[in-house]
């Protein structure tokens, strides 16, 4: 039989205990966090919502823990409802010396939400981090503010080369400079494939992955398989502007009498297209079709291949 001691029941401590010391108050912090790391790649939403919201409502709660809730949302995907509410005054709770700790979750949840422009606005002045450069990448892309986002390639680019300088062996006598690439560096790739496939440069995106040392420690995907994401992206974007095209002669049709001969072939190219376009949306990741979507989209600038 389990002796409960007095303020105790059969549950634990109630409420009459006394406060917790830092070091128990770390050890449920580490708990929490736990229990978020054991659940991740789960498909039980229901136990990570019921994790999250238990979370986010504690006063005061912990960076670790506030990430790692956000955390658990992102990756289930659920993010309306309640949830942007509860997370806003999750983060009221957060001291304003320990925000920094969490400003990168909070800007990756507005981001996850379509909030762009409230991501944008908690963004560091001056990122620096792998992290803080992709995540500041994918918010500029989305804005379509080009000029920043040229500026985060730059950085990225910079920074992909000085991580292979630090790791560059000696170099003979009188050989000429060559520049060493770290195989690492993964999100400062990501980063720059997302750029290069908003500006559409094919070549520079499979570039990256193709002549860039890999790292199998690093990176869960194999180069190999993201170059055929890259070039099946390419064809379906092919595709969309085919098929946009065929639109555009059609509406000529309807008001040029003598054209009506070329709806047999457009009729044929269309349905060749389409059995392209089933093909290639089973291979092309989700994450990547806004790139489809822009292809026939009115766009302020000249992007790569578009014109």
């Amino acid at each position: 039989m389990k002796i409960t001691k007095i303020g105790e029941t059969e549950d634990g401590p109630t409420a009459i205990d006394t406060p917790k010391t830092p070091i128990d108050r770390n050890k449920d912090i580490l708990k929490t966090v736990s229990r978020f790391v054991g659940m991740s790649g789960s498909r039980d939403a229901e136990r990570i919502f019921d994790l999250a919201r238990k979370t986010l409502a504690k006063n005061p709660i912990a960076p670790f823990e506030f990430n790692a809730a956000l955390g658990g949302l992102m990756a289930v995907g659920e993010l309306v409802g309640i949830w942007p509410a509860l997370v806003e005054r999750a983060y009221e709770n957060i001291p304003q010396d320990k925000r920094i700790f969490v400003r990168s979750s909070i800007t990756e949840f507005y981001y996850c939400m379509g909030n762009f422009e409230k991501a944008a606005s908690l963004l560091p002045s001056n990122p620096s981090t792998e992290s803080e450069l992709c995540l500041a990448m994918r918010v500029f892309v989305a804005l379509k503010k080009f000029d920043e986002a040229d500026e985060i390639a730059r950085l990225c680019r910079q920074a992909v080369i000085k991580a292979g300088r630090l790791l560059q062996p000696p170099q003979p006598p009188g050989e000429n400079p060559r520049i060493f690439l770290a195989r690492s560096c993964v999100e400062l790739r990501q980063a720059l494939e997302h750029y290069y496939l908003a500006m559409g440069l094919w070549h520079d995106a499979a570039t990256i992955w193709k002549f860039v040392p890999s790292d199998p420690l690093s990176d869960e995907t194999e180069p190999h398989i993201r170059l055929a994401r890259i070039h099946a992206l390419q064809a379906l974007v092919e595709v969309q502007r085919g098929l946009d095209e065929i639109e555009r002669k059609r509406r000529e049709i309807a008001v040029d009498a003598e054209a009506l001969d070329d709806e047999s072939y457009l009729a044929r190219w269309e349905n060749e297209l389409k059995n392209y376009e089933a093909l290639l949306r089973q291979i092309v990741p989700p994450e990547n079709l806004w790139r489809v979507e822009r292809a026939s989209a009115a766009s302020p600038r000249p992007m790569g291949i578009w014109k």
